[in-house]
């Protein structure tokens, strides 16, 4: 654990939002689901035994497959490796919004997000400002792994944004609990 969350509250980091209605009520019911993975080399696929099947862009639309049907789920790879959030934000609509209506976006830029706060904040807000406009029926979950090199740079992780959107799902693996590993 790093020294940023000893002797913290863990439970202090979950904020009840929203959720997820708009997808809530599409698997609900038997329409097709399209989920986005929009985020750097960690989505994309780097350092996984094989990026297609391992990483947690994969066992995430597996999961969602095995759950909910192999025909009712479609997944976008719009992971980029070496990219920050400024960079999504220019990349949105050409690698994930161009592709038709996206009713489920992750959004993982935590590796290389973090060195630069106030830029950090920006390509957060400009995803879920484009991403509110040009489609306004997709959920948003921010996929944040704090790394040690973050933490130590700024000491945070740029969630403030998500204050200004209570629709918006934040989660953080690396600091909740197991019982917590669910947007």
């Amino acid at each position: 654990m790093s020294d940023y969350n000893k002797g913290r509250d863990r439970t202090a980091f979950i904020v009840h939002r929203e959720g997820l209605p708009h997808v809530k009520a599409k698997l609900a019911g038997k329409e097709q689901v399209t989920v986005a993975f929009l985020g750097g080399s960690i989505t994309e696929g780097a350092g996984a035994s094989a990026a297609d099947k391992t990483s947690w862009r994969a066992l995430t639309a597996h999961y969602l497959r095995e759950r909910f049907g192999s025909s009712r789920i479609r997944s976008i790879n719009a992971g980029v490796g070496g990219t920050d959030s400024s960079l999504g934000a220019h990349r949105l609509r050409e690698h994930v919004l161009s592709v038709g209506n996206i009713d489920l976006l992750f959004v993982e830029f935590s590796v290389n997000d973090g060195s630069d706060w106030e830029e950090s904040i920006r390509g957060m807000e400009g995803i879920v400002r484009q991403c509110r406009r040009l489609s306004p029926g997709t959920d948003l979950c921010f996929i944040y792994t704090g790394s040690e090199r973050n933490l130590a740079v700024s000491g945070r992780i740029p969630l403030p944004f998500t204050k200004k959107w209570p629709s918006i799902t934040a989660f953080l693996p690396s600091i909740l609990p197991p019982a917590f590993m669910a947007c």
